[in-house]
C-alpha cells in the first residue's frame, strides 16, 4: 500500500508501534478508522520529529 509515511517502515519503531496499536485494536480499546499504516505512520513522524525538536534544543547554549 503507498502512503506518505513509506520512509519510516524500515525504522524499528514502526514495528514496535504497529503491534501495540493491534494490540489495542484486538483487545477492542480503539476502532481504527483509517488504514494501519497511515495510524502507524503518523505516530512514527510524531516520535522521530520530538526528537529532531529535542536534539536542537540541546545544541542551543544556555542562558
Amino acid at each position: 500500500m503507498r502512503h506518505p509515511y513509506k520512509k519510516y517502515e524500515q525504522d524499528g519503531i514502526w514495528t514496535t508501534v504497529s503491534q501495540l496499536i493491534a494490540d489495542q485494536r484486538d483487545n477492542h480499546d480503539i476502532e481504527l478508522l483509517t488504514p494501519m499504516a497511515y495510524a502507524v505512520g503518523y505516530i512514527c513522524k510524531g516520535l522521530h520529529d520530538s526528537q529532531a525538536q529535542g536534539e536542537a534544543s540541546r545544541r542551543k547554549p544556555q542562558e
